[in-house]
C-alpha cells in the first residue's frame, strides 16, 4: 500500500502563543488561565462549543487577567455556539482580546447572545465577525453591564436578534464603550434600538465613542439609542447630538459615521461636533449649503456682505457702476474714471471707447462718455479725462467731435 500522508504543517505559531486545535483544549486553557495568556486557534478551525459558552473571569481582584484569543494568521477560525449558548462570558479582573475570529449562532435567554462583559470585565475586540446571534432580552450580539468595558474595532455584527433592546450591541452603566471602524448590519430588536443601545454609564465613567461606524438595514423603533452621553467623530460637515431623542430627533436609517448634516447657512470643518450650527455661521462672502465642510465663496461679480447665506441664489449681484473680480468677497467696487459697467454682476467694466473720455467713477452707463471737441483726437480707450485728447496736427482739423485718430484730420 502506498504510504500514509504525513500530517498538514502546522500553522505558523506567533511568538509567546500557544496553539489550540480543539474546543476542550480551548476552553480549559480559558477556565484556569491564573496569569496572562495567548493562544491561537489552529489553521481554519471550525469549532463548536457543544451547548456551554467559554468563560473568562478572576476570582482575584487584585490582578487581572488578559487572555486572548487569536485565528492563525493564514486562516480565520469560526465558533459556533449552534444556538445553544452564547460564546463568551467576561467579568471583573479578566481581559479578554478576541482577534480576527467568527462567531456564529450564538443564543442566550438573557443577555448578549454572543459576547457578555459585566461586573468589571473588558472585551477587545478587534476584526471580529458576530452573526446570526440572538438574546431574550438585550443585545443580540453583544451586551456590555455593570461597569465593564467594551473596545470594538473593524468588527462586523450582522443579522442579530434583541427580544428587548439592542438588536447589535447592548451597553448599560458601561464604564467605557469605544466603537471604530465597524459595521453594523441587518440586526433587529422588538423593542428600542435595532443596532445600539447605550442606556446608562457609571458615575466616574471613561465615556462611550463610535467613529466610521456604518449602520445599515437594522430594524428596531430607532436605529441608535443613547440615554448616556457618546461622543461621535464626524465626517466635516456633519454633526451628532451626545444623546437621541424623540421624532426628528433620533437617530434613525441607515448612515455612516454621523447622520445629521450641519444646517444650512452654517459650516462643520470638526470632527465632532453636536448642533447643527456646527463650527459657526458661513463667512462674509460665502454661502453654505445644508452639509457644507467648507464655506463656498461667491462668484467674481457678486457680493455678501452678511453671515449665514445658505446658498448661491443669496450671493448679491453688483450693482451697474460696480464689479467683482474676485470670488468670495464682502462688497463690490466701483468702476474707475474711463471705464462703465451697465450689467448687474459684473465681474469687470468695460474702457470707455476711443474718441473720448468717461469723467466720472462708478459710471453704470457709456452715455456718461464725453466727446473729445472738434479739432482734437483720441486713439486710446479707457480714458478719464479731456487731457487725453489730443490736438490735430498743425495745418490740420477735424470738423466732428469725438475723432479716433489723426487721420480724421
Amino acid at each position: 500500500p502506498p504510504p500514509p500522508l504525513p500530517p498538514p504543517p502546522l500553522p505558523p505559531l506567533l511568538p509567546s502563543h500557544r496553539l489550540v486545535e480543539s474546543v476542550e483544549e480551548l476552553r480549559a486553557l480559558v477556565v484556569t488561565a491564573a496569569s496572562d495568556t495567548s493562544l491561537q486557534l489552529q489553521r481554519g478551525a471550525f469549532l463548536s462549543l457543544g451547548g456551554s459558552e467559554l468563560e473568562c473571569t478572576n476570582l482575584n481582584a487584585s490582578q487581572i487577567i488578559a487572555i486572548s484569543i487569536r485565528s492563525s494568521p493564514d486562516a480565520s477560525a469560526t465558533i459556533d455556539a449552534d444556538g445553544r449558548s452564547r460564546h463568551f462570558r467576561v467579568s471583573g479582573g479578566c481581559r479578554l482580546l478576541l482577534h480576527d475570529i467568527t462567531l456564529i449562532n450564538g443564543h442566550e435567554e438573557e443577555d448578549g447572545g454572543s459576547v457578555l462583559a459585566e461586573d468589571g470585565g473588558e472585551a477587545v475586540l478587534r476584526g471580529i465577525t458576530i452573526s446570526n446571534s440572538s438574546a431574550g432580552r438585550d443585545g443580540g450580539g453583544i451586551a456590555s453591564k455593570r461597569g465593564s468595558r467594551l473596545d470594538l474595532q473593524a468588527v462586523a455584527v450582522t443579522g442579530c436578534v434583541a427580544g428587548n433592546s439592542g438588536g447589535g450591541l447592548f451597553a448599560s452603566l458601561s464604564q467605557s464603550l469605544g466603537i471604530k471602524d465597524s459595521i453594523f448590519e441587518r440586526n433587529r430588536a422588538e423593542k428600542g434600538a435595532g443596532a445600539i443601545e447605550y442606556s446608562s454609564q457609571e458615575t466616574n465613567s471613561d465615556g462611550a465613542l463610535i467613529a466610521a461606524t456604518t449602520f445599515k438595514g437594522n430594524d428596531g423603533e430607532t436605529t441608535v439609542s443613547s440615554d448616556a452621553p457618546v461622543k461621535w467623530t464626524c465626517q466635516r460637515g456633519k454633526y451628532m447630538p451626545p444623546t437621541s431623542g424623540k421624532g426628528a430627533d433620533a437617530f434613525t436609517g441607515d448612515f455612516t459615521g454621523c447622520l445629521k448634516e450641519c444646517a444650512a447657512g452654517f459650516y462643520g470643518n470638526e470632527t465632532d461636533l453636536q448642533s447643527p450650527t456646527c463650527s459657526g455661521q458661513c463667512p462674509l462672502g460665502h454661502h453654505c449649503e445644508e452639509g457644507t465642510a467648507d464655506p463656498t465663496p461667491c462668484p467674481p461679480g457678486t457680493r455678501m456682505p452678511a453671515l449665514g447665506a445658505a446658498s448661491e441664489e443669496a450671493c448679491l449681484p453688483c450693482a451697474p457702476g460696480q464689479y467683482q473680480p474676485l470670488a468670495g468677497q464682502e462688497g463690490c467696487i466701483a468702476c474707475p474714471a474711463g471705464s462703465f459697467s451697465s450689467a448687474v454682476g459684473s465681474p469687470a467694466c468695460e474702457d470707455c471707447p476711443k474718441g473720448g473720455f468717461c469723467e466720472d467713477a462708478g459710471a453704470a452707463s457709456r452715455l456718461v462718455w464725453q466727446a473729445c471737441p472738434a479739432g482734437g483726437f483720441n486713439p486710446t480707450t479707457g480714458s478719464s479725462s479731456n487731457a487725453s485728447c489730443e490736438p490735430c496736427p498743425v495745418g490740420t482739423s477735424s470738423a466732428a467731435p469725438g475723432a479716433k485718430s489723426s487721420e480724421t484730420c
